[in-house]
């Protein structure tokens, strides 16, 4: 081979090598000479401006360019960059956007041989992706900025030793009352904090950067206004991928209206277990589970136990026998249908081993979700022993009424029988002695007048004397009980007095000193009725009621006024009224008038039952 042909061959080679290393490289390659003409173009070339095959072999420049520049965004200012970097042979870097999305770094540069410009070459690279991601990333930033800065608190990045900062969110003017630059660097902001909570927040930040650990403090800040605010500040590290600290992101939060509530709420706690302590009495919350989460510390002199063991149960072991059972079942069937439960129950003290009486009120109540059950025991032993001796002092002084109401019914009746055998006989011998002298002696006609209304008065005095017998001692009050007595009564005085009578209810017996004295009432009323009311009709109504009889005297009359009546200046006008008050007081009985001028009166006799029936 001659040195033409070696020469020709090593060309061959030459072109070969950098064709082979033009193709392998990741960049599209063109080169231009100084007319514009393509020299070379490797085939990334051709794969990134998607020139076909047999154009790149045409080396037809002006197709080639019409072909490119329709895919282009902006082809005239890519035609405008091209010819500026001809006309000046300078270097340049720039990107070229594609109408689909695309994006190429652009790289020119002159091509030189020796000193003289013969061309250019133009280099392309896809940075689609990187743009992408960038966008994103910016995207990203941005949403994650306004999302940051419409919290309602402040955001921050810190170095990861916290000494630095490197974002603080604007929210500081909302919560501090400060621009961002003027509370951004850790000096700054600590003149921010209370300056008696600033030594416990420097030791923390310190004690977390050591610890390399996330962070959260409770302190006071001071706003540039002067007020002091409560805020929680939190901390967390950021960390790349060997787990290596890189950052630490926080947020600030003004809870000054969450501590408020926590310190009230602990004032709260502690007003209520100061007034529940010092009750006289042990007061417990049962929580859910049958746990009890608190007892107050009267248990342990009210049940001998301390309060750990009264949450255990030992209160069964206080609580007598007899009433366990009871009292249990009593509270459970209660608590079961939601409501809470009233007992009261017997314990025995376990040191002293007195009896005492209990008292216990629960409430159910629901907090939370949660079911929990207040109770509250009083020891009402003082209570129970008054109770019970109040109640025998009744006792005694409704049997001394009672003695006092026999007594003087016996009374009557004794006072009924003299007049029956002593003055109503005496009565009846002198008119018999009467008509025995008008028979005998023909005496002169003004000895026989005056005999004759001496027998007249002799006969209205016995009549008197019958009548105040009977009434004194009515037979048929006590044959057939008060109801018949009330009917014949207000039968005889309707008769009499020209107005209609109704009597209504259907009683049993009741003791006689009961029965004698609603007899007594009810016929006061029922005579007042037949002197003063001028009525046309009278209603009586006779009953039980709780315990109580009962009767009503109701009448249409001209009525009256109770309190003239009651007073002391007509006292002496009215006294059966007055009596019949005062004689139901005694047996704790009332009697009630309601009454107006020319609107009738009703007259309420209300007596409490000693017994429930009792026929004498």
């Amino acid at each position: 081979m001659n040195r033409a042909e070696r020469g020709a061959a090593a060309g061959s080679a030459d072109e070969w090598l950098l064709a082979s290393v033009l193709d392998a490289t990741a960049d599209g390659i063109l080169v231009v000479d100084g007319e514009g003409r393509t020299v070379l173009a490797n085939k990334r070339f051709a794969e990134l401006w998607r020139i076909p095959e047999e154009l790149l072999q045409s080396r037809n420049d002006d197709a080639m360019l019409a072909f490119v520049l329709d895919q282009l965004a902006d082809p005239d200012a890519f035609l405008a960059k091209v010819r500026e970097l001809y006309a000046t042979h300078d270097s340049a870097v720039d990107v070229v956007v594609f109408r689909d999305g695309r994006v190429y770094e652009r790289y020119a540069r002159p091509r030189l041989v020796g000193s003289d410009v013969v061309g250019r070459v133009w280099s392309f690279r896809d940075i689609s992706e990187r743009e992408r991601a960038n966008r994103d990333l910016a995207t990203s930033e941005t949403r994650y900025r306004t999302l940051v800065e419409q919290l309602p608190a402040i955001t921050f990045l810190d170095s990861a030793d916290a000494t630095e900062a490197v974002y603080l969110s604007p929210q500081t003017r909302e919560v501090l009352g400060y621009e961002p630059e003027e509370v951004f660097t850790f000096e700054q902001w600590r003149r921010v904090i209370h300056p008696d909570d600033l030594a416990a927040y420097v030791e923390a930040v310190q004690d977390a950067v050591r610890r390399d650990a996330s962070f959260e403090h409770v302190h006071r800040m001071v706003r540039r206004d002067g007020s002091v605010i409560w805020v929680r500040e939190r901390e967390q590290v950021i960390r790349d991928r060997e787990g290596r600290a890189i950052q630490r992101q926080g947020i600030v939060v003004d809870a000054t209206a969450e501590i408020e509530s926590q310190v009230q709420l602990r004032r709260a706690e502690e007003l209520y277990r100061g007034l529940v302590e010092k009750l006289p009495g042990v007061t417990y919350l049962w929580g859910p589970a049958g746990k009890c989460t608190y007892v107050s510390p009267q248990v342990l002199d009210m049940f001998g136990c301390t309060e750990e063991a009264f949450g255990e149960g030992a209160w069964r072991n206080v609580i007598v026998d007899e009433d366990l059972d009871r009292v249990i079942a009593r509270v459970r069937t209660a608590h079961a249908a939601g409501r809470g439960a009233h007992v009261e129950y017997r314990i025995r003290h376990p040191t002293t081993g007195e009896e005492r009486w209990l008292s216990e009120q629960t409430t159910v109540v629901t907090v939370a979700g949660e079911r929990l059950v207040q109770g509250l025991i009083m020891d009402v032993t003082s209570d129970i022993r008054a109770a019970k001796a109040l109640e025998e002092r009744e006792g005694e002084r409704r049997r001394l009424v009672g003695s006092l109401l026999r007594a003087a019914e016996a009374e009557r009746v004794s006072l009924a029988a003299e007049l029956h055998d002593d003055t109503v006989q005496i009565l009846a011998g002198a008119l018999l002695t009467i008509d025995q002298i008008q028979r005998d002696d023909a005496a002169a006609p003004a000895t026989t007048a005056r005999m004759h209304k001496l027998r007249t008065l002799h006969a209205e005095a016995m009549e008197r004397a019958r009548t105040l017998m009977f009434e004194i001692n009515p037979q048929l009050l006590h044959a057939s009980g008060l109801g018949p007595a009330i009917q014949a009564l207000a039968t005889e005085l309707g008769e009499a007095g020209g107005f209609a009578v109704t009597v209504d209810g259907d009683l049993g017996r009741f003791p006689v000193e009961m029965e004698a004295l609603a007899s007594r009432i009810v016929r006061e009323a029922v005579i007042n009725v037949h002197k003063h009311a001028r009525c046309t009709h009278l209603h009586i109504r006779l009953a039980t009621a709780d315990g109580h009889l009962e009767a009503t005297v109701a009448d249409d009359g001209v009525g009256f006024s109770p309190d003239q009546a009651l007073s002391h200046s007509e006292a002496r006008l009215h006294f059966g009224l007055r009596s019949a008050i005062e004689r139901a007081g005694i047996a704790d009985g009332t009697v009630t008038v309601v009454s107006a001028p020319g609107q009738g009166a009703t007259v309420t006799l209300r007596l409490p039952i000693t017994h429930s029936s009792s026929a004498v």
